[in-house]
């Protein structure tokens, strides 16, 4: 039963973040044949930047959210922290708003080297604002097992994202109209889930809470901030160090790739508070066969998504509708990174259990020491990468994107140590990496000596090592099927 609850939770969330990406991933082609290259180049640098100063304006209070709100016991409870937590937030981010502002036009030259983009810098400002309230309050839907209105609110704000987007952007200022689109949408969520969090808010400050508060998050927040930048910076270097062109383009990759991210953050918001809750409510033993199994079927069908995706993104962006190619020409070489960001993710996966255990326990530390480390060693293989470029710009990128998946390979093994001391769940890893081998090797055998055949052919060789890699990632799962069948 507990397995069941779990997928439809992990289904609803999974349905709705893959949607609303998937929408943001059709929309790739129109952003290359609407945005010039070196405008969407702008766009992706400075997405990080948002990225990154989100992290610090909630400095870890989502987390907070899960543990401390979970714990209150009462109404009167759950009400003293969520009015504490957001007198707090609310506060903190009005005043990092005001400052963003003000310093509008040195952001704006020191990420993109130019003062045009000052007036972006603004809208994201008043985004950032809008967006922690309405992150948090999402959560406490989230946290209450409200799935129904959690979609809603989730796929009208996407709704009303998209819409925007492709009204304002053919206008021209595509900078500035891609932020604003973030922006209404991003008040449309804060104004529903206000009201429907409405009863939770009452003139009430603790400055106990809100001192235990803070020294609970600040640890994840240099967290969320290195994990965005080991995510993200690549990208600003592309655009900052190679040509806005360049950057453009490793963008467009990167976007065909992030489905696999997609997965693992739908993924990671069904399982932190069903861990949490879970691990407080069952003996470890029933915990080891539940999260093996979870393990099992999460990390095997990543690896069928990797194989799938690497085979035909190529078929993808060259689909014509009407007699025009989905993608712009300017982006074709866009197709040879995706196969390396989505490795990258799908190596990044089992890290998800290893957080979900340690942000129980509370040892937010090791999480802060392990995206250092991952980021250090993405920083100086960029630094290689970029000191020593080969001639070939495209191989360059390849090279760059391979940065990552170096950083995401420290981290699976960094946390996976930690995680090991507070959680003796045996995690099928090795399975794991063998899964990730074969997937590998068929990718690199499809690009090397079936790319130019035809269709049919990869489709049915595609098939054989999807069903190779199913095959060995679910014995686990099966086993413990057997056993928990035994049992009963």
């Amino acid at each position: 039963m507990s397995l069941r609850r779990f997928s439809t939770a992990a289904t609803v969330y999974t349905a709705v973040s893959t949607l609303g990406k998937a929408m943001n991933f059709l929309l790739v082609p129109f952003y290359t044949h609407v945005v010039p290259p070196d405008e969407f180049g702008v766009y992706s640098a400075l997405f990080p930047f948002y990225a990154v100063m989100l992290m610090i304006f909630q400095y870890g209070m989502p987390s907070a959210i899960i543990k401390f709100y979970a714990e209150a016991k009462t109404h009167t409870e759950k009400q003293n922290f969520v009015s504490t937590l957001f007198a707090m937030q609310t506060v903190s981010a009005f005043v990092m708003s005001l400052l963003m502002i003000a310093l509008a036009t040195p952001i704006s030259l020191l990420f993109i080297g130019s003062s045009n983009y000052a007036d972006s810098i603004v809208l994201i400002a008043i985004s950032l604002f809008v967006e922690t309230l309405g992150f948090n309050l999402l959560w406490l839907i989230r946290s209450d097992h409200r799935l129904a209105l959690f979609a809603f609110i989730s796929l009208v704000s996407l709704a009303i994202n998209i819409g925007m987007v492709l009204w304002l952007v053919p206008k021209g200022n595509y900078v500035f109209n891609l932020f604003l689109a973030q922006v209404v949408a991003v008040v449309f969520t804060f104004g529903v889930a206000f009201i429907a969090n409405a009863n939770l808010f009452k003139r009430y400050f603790d400055k106990d809470l809100a001192k235990k508060l803070w020294r609970f998050g600040y640890p994840l927040l240099g967290y969320g901030v290195l994990a965005v930048l080991l995510d993200s910076l690549d990208k600003v270097l592309v655009t900052r160090f190679i040509s806005k062109e360049a950057g453009g383009i490793y963008s467009v990759g990167y976007r065909l790739g992030m489905v696999m991210a997609i997965l693992n953050v739908s993924f990671r918001t069904a399982l932190l508070p069903f861990f949490a809750q879970r691990v407080e409510s069952h003996s470890p033993k029933e915990n080891e066969m539940l999260f093996v199994q979870i393990f099992s079927l999460y990390t095997t069908g990543l690896a069928a998504v990797f194989l799938v995706l690497s085979f035909f993104v190529r078929d993808f962006m060259t689909i014509e509708i009407f007699g025009y190619s989905l993608f712009k020409q300017t982006y074709l070489p866009a197709a040879t990174l995706t196969p390396i960001v989505l490795l990258a993710y799908l190596i990044a996966a089992p890290t998800e259990f290893s957080k979900a255990a340690l942000t129980k326990s509370g040892d937010t530390k090791a999480l802060f020491n392990g995206v250092l480390f991952s980021l250090l060693i993405n920083l100086a293989l960029l630094a290689l990468v970029l000191s020593f470029p080969p001639n070939d710009t495209v191989l360059t990128l390849q090279l760059v994107a391979s940065t990552t998946v170096a950083a995401y390979l420290f981290n699976v093994f960094y946390f996976h140590y930690k995680r090991r001391a507070i959680d003796a769940t045996p995690y099928p890893m090795a399975r794991f990496f063998i899964i990730v081998l074969v997937a590998a090797f068929a990718v690199a055998t499809n690009e090397l000596l079936f790319a130019e055949k035809p269709f049919v052919l990869r489709v049915a060789i595609c098939f054989v090592f999807v069903s190779v890699v199913v095959g060995i990632g679910l014995m686990p799962f099966w086993k413990l099927r057997r056993a928990g069948a035994r049992r009963d």
